[in-house]
């Protein structure tokens, strides 16, 4: 069940990067918060709907339970958007890196949610967590190829 909503988290994740081909209207409009933008340009909500619509159809297609996939999805984007507003807060600029929540930050906050309702078996969440990291970073580089991607990671 674990590799199943993994899969479902990847689909999530990586759908979001599709709004860039689309006009996007930034999630945060434009707020700050002690003079810093909540969350920047790169975080829309044309990406969070295809996120959250891509996740749930994923989690249906694959028969999970739509309830639990829903807080599930909702916390791996929420994982991604936590992570670009920790970055505003450090004065990080829109595509720099910070290892490890750039690439993990949407899987650790899904399986925190998914772990209400599962149980999770701790170690194949650390291989998942090890493997991701390596998908992440060649599936990353390749939407940079791509032109999806201003940074390759």
């Amino acid at each position: 069940m674990v590799l199943l909503y993994t899969i479902t988290a990847y689909l999530t994740n990586a759908s979001c990067t599709l709004a860039a081909l689309l006009k996007s209207h930034p999630l945060d409009a434009g707020l700050k918060l002690g003079g810093k933008r909540l969350l920047g340009n790169g975080k829309t909500l044309e990406g969070f709907l295809i996120g959250l619509n891509t996740g749930l159809l994923s989690a249906v297609m694959l028969g999970l339970d739509f309830r639990v996939s829903f807080v599930f999805v909702l916390a791996c984007l929420g994982g991604d958007l936590l992570g670009s507003f920790i970055k505003r807060r450090l004065d990080l600029k829109r595509g720099e890196e910070v290892p490890l929540m750039d690439q993990l930050g949407f899987l650790v906050t899904g399986f925190s949610a998914l772990s209400f309702y599962v149980k999770l078996d701790f170690l194949l969440i650390l291989l998942v967590l090890g493997v991701t990291y390596f998908i992440h970073r060649l599936s990353n580089l390749l939407a940079y190829k791509l032109g999806l991607k201003k940074v390759p990671w």
